[in-house]
């Protein structure tokens, strides 16, 4: 079962907000080469960026029967 998620990073050049999508497919995620979207006034450049998730999980005591 594969998995898109829309994302946005910032480049590291020219500080703009890049929008994509990412397919998971596995439980490793590789790194990947993004390019600054020069049509939305980025740098054009090429930087890569290393997707990882944190889960947060809520706790709750089970009492009285």
């Amino acid at each position: 079962m594969s998995i898109n998620l829309s994302l946005r990073v910032l480049c590291p050049y020219c500080g703009l907000e890049n929008e994509g999508i990412l397919n998971i497919d596995s439980h490793y995620i590789p790194k990947k080469i993004v390019t600054c979207d020069i049509e939305m006034g980025g740098c054009d450049k090429d930087f890569v960026i290393e997707p990882r998730f944190k889960i947060t999980a809520d706790v709750y005591k089970i009492e009285g029967v």
